[in-house]
């Protein structure tokens, strides 16, 4: 049974090598060899794990950043146009010009 087991493992490892073999290949043909493989993909890739378990992860990840970043962005536009629109009742017109000539400096 471990033995199966074991082979298995190690043919899971080789489909997977040999499908980043394939696709460095066609790269190369390509000509565009100026991408770089994360350590993260060969090491699961040695491991006998999905490399593409790891993209997958990777764009989760990203699509979490981009939505709080998004976030953050709205609530700073928001916060500009409530401080344009109040800043003529807190702030002189002298003091707003200096402000401006201060920010385009």
């Amino acid at each position: 049974m471990l033995r199966s087991l074991v082979g298995s493992e190690m043919c899971i490892r080789d489909r997977n090598m040999d499908r980043l073999m394939h696709r460095l290949t066609q790269l190369w043909e390509e000509g565009d060899c100026s991408m770089e493989i994360p350590d993260q993909v060969l090491t699961a890739v040695d491991q006998g794990s999905n490399p593409d378990e790891y993209t997958r992860d990777r764009l989760v990840e990203c699509h979490e950043l981009e939505l709080q970043l998004n976030g953050k962005v709205g609530r700073l536009a928001a916060f500009h146009a409530a401080l344009k629109q109040l800043a003529p009742e807190t702030v002189t017109e002298q003091e707003w010009q200096a402000y401006k000539r201060h920010k385009h400096q």
